[in-house]
């Protein structure tokens, strides 16, 4: 909306929208590893509802907490913590990425 555009329509009910993914998606294993950035406070009663992801992604999973809950995460002050969190996994990727060429070219 600030940058003068339409918000799409599966956008402005994600709660809906979520729950048809939720019932249609079937997740699949993922060979690589991966980031969490999961809520301190939970959304429901269940503290472990995100522990799938540690059977989904085979090469080991790191859990960023942020404070607040659920649906809060995205939205001021808790996105300023997600910010630098999600900018500091993406320079770390960026970083071991480098590393991987400079490893790749010293080999060839």
């Amino acid at each position: 909306e600030g940058r003068g555009r339409e918000i799409p329509r599966f956008l402005r009910r994600p709660v809906e929208a979520n729950d048809i993914i939720r019932r249609d998606y079937k997740a699949q294993p993922y060979d690589g590893a991966a980031t969490l950035f999961k809520a301190e406070l939970y959304a429901w009663n269940h503290p472990n509802a995100h522990d799938g992801w540690l059977d989904l992604v085979k090469d080991g999973l790191e859990i960023r907490p942020i404070p607040g809950r659920h649906f809060e995460i995205v939205k001021p002050p808790h996105v300023e913590v997600l910010a630098r969190e999600l900018s500091d996994c993406l320079e770390r990727a960026q970083a071991n990425a480098m590393d991987s060429i400079v490893a790749f070219d010293k080999a060839s």
